[in-house]
């Protein structure tokens, strides 16, 4: 019995061998073999993605809009125009 990973590496469960993928090798020319003869891999899952990248850049996200947020509502004052228009006359600029 062999298992696959994810990444195509095949492995003798009998012993936790990896095999090369060589036909020289005596090993791998084996799993060919049971492979011909109808043996079926198990397969590895693959792994699960790291989201703490994700999660960061969620987060600076969050604050960047806050501060966006916070600064058109300091420029929205500063210039005595409510918020909302400040926001549809950028939105008409862009």
């Amino acid at each position: 019995m062999y298992k696959l990973s994810h990444t195509g590496a095949i492995k003798r469960l009998s012993d936790g061998s990896a095999i090369p993928h060589d036909p020289r090798n005596r090993d791998f020319v084996a799993y060919q073999r049971w492979l011909a003869s109808g043996g079926i891999p198990e397969q590895e899952p693959a792994p699960r993605p790291n989201r703490e990248h994700e999660r960061e850049a969620c987060a600076d996200r969050l604050q960047h809009d806050y501060l966006l947020a916070a600064l058109m509502i300091v420029v929205a004052r500063r210039f005595g125009i409510p918020t909302a228009q400040l926001i549809s006359e950028i939105k008409a600029n862009i």
